[in-house]
């Protein structure tokens, strides 16, 4: 038969450069599509509203204090992240938690404190206080 070639060396060693070549281009393209895909599965997550309030040390009675904040997480990432979020006073960082927040969606989150849970601190709290984001993690 005139249109077949005889299958060599030659001809198995075009055969594999061709698998190869198909296979570079392949992985390529699919670390393309990856890199470009990868901004859309991150978390991006924003703290608002905050609003914080010390409460407590009466003229009369025990010494205590409550401290109550309130802010909103919002993801407006494609993907699940983890909210670091830290209670802070002048000398830094007091007390840190964490909020699961899903992709494309926000959370209200409160938390309230009392003396005991900070045994150090004076009545009333010194220093301003405040609420920060200090992380964000990709779940």
């Amino acid at each position: 038969m005139q249109g077949d070639r005889p299958k060599g060396p030659r001809g198995h060693f075009l055969s594999v450069r061709g698998w190869i070549v198909a296979g570079a281009a392949t992985g390529s393209a699919l670390l393309i599509i990856a890199i470009i895909l990868s901004p859309l599965v991150q978390p991006s997550i924003t703290m608002d509203s905050v609003t914080t309030r010390a409460y407590g040390c009466p003229p009369r009675g025990p010494l205590h204090w409550t401290l109550s904040f309130l802010f909103v997480l919002e993801n407006a990432g494609g993907g699940n992240g983890i909210a670091r979020v830290g209670l802070y006073n002048e000398t830094g960082t007091v007390a840190s938690f964490q909020y699961l927040v899903p992709a494309h969606s926000i959370a209200a989150q409160n938390e309230t404190f009392r003396t005991v849970d900070f045994d150090t601190w004076p009545c009333p709290p010194p220093g301003t206080l405040g609420v920060g984001l200090l992380s964000v993690t990709r779940v």
